[in-house]
């Protein structure tokens, strides 16, 4: 099977969208940002989520075909990150960096990145964040990358249902009572934000 990181996606630098020449970046605002448009066939090349527990974090579109949309995403501190003040020299420094996967049909590439991630090979979302599916971190350790874009909406208010399957189509959304938001006291019960695990 090879070595696993040569399997692995190359990472290419922020900013670089997915045909540089033909696609300029163009960042979509997020309240004008819908999850079908995520998934569909002409995907956002970019989009901005500020969250102020988990900082500034940009999903840059890297791959757009008939199988799947992918997207690097990065995350940086905002000025007020968890409450403390940041140095503004920090503002572009990048915390963390991940991919974003969603399929749209089952293929042998799709199978394979879902055994390297540790993602269950029926499922269309999938991200890199490794950590929070082992089962000694999973419940410490927050899925930013998941986390945050769970604020992008359609027309009726559905959130992101990230369970989605091939076998399931019509989980592709999920009311907001539902979506899996916390409260800062749930989510400081259950990934441990106090002592800041899993954010970046």
């Amino acid at each position: 099977m090879g070595n696993v990181k040569d399997r692995l996606p190359k990472l290419p630098t922020e900013g670089n969208a997915l045909s540089p020449d033909a696609r300029k970046r163009t960042i979509t605002p997020i309240n004008k940002l819908t999850p079908n448009q995520i998934r569909g066939n002409n995907p956002p090349t970019c989009f901005v989520i500020d969250s102020i527990n988990v900082g500034r974090i940009t999903y840059d579109l890297v791959a757009n075909d008939e199988f799947h949309n992918a997207y690097m995403v990065t995350c940086k501190p905002l000025p007020a990150w968890r409450g403390k003040l940041v140095p503004p020299k920090s503002y572009d420094y990048i915390f963390e960096r991940g991919m974003l996967y969603y399929w749209k049909k089952p293929s042998s590439k799709q199978a394979e990145i879902a055994e390297l991630l540790l993602i269950e090979p029926q499922k269309k979302w999938g991200d890199s964040l490794i950590i929070t599916r082992l089962d000694e971190w999973k419940y410490r350790t927050l899925n930013w990358i998941l986390e945050a874009m769970r604020e992008i909406r359609d027309a009726d208010g559905y959130a992101i249902h990230f369970g989605e399957t091939f076998q399931h189509p019509d989980l592709g959304k999920i009311s907001s009572d539902a979506a899996g938001l916390l409260s800062e006291t749930e989510r400081e019960l259950r990934y441990g934000e106090s002592s800041g695990y899993g954010n970046c």
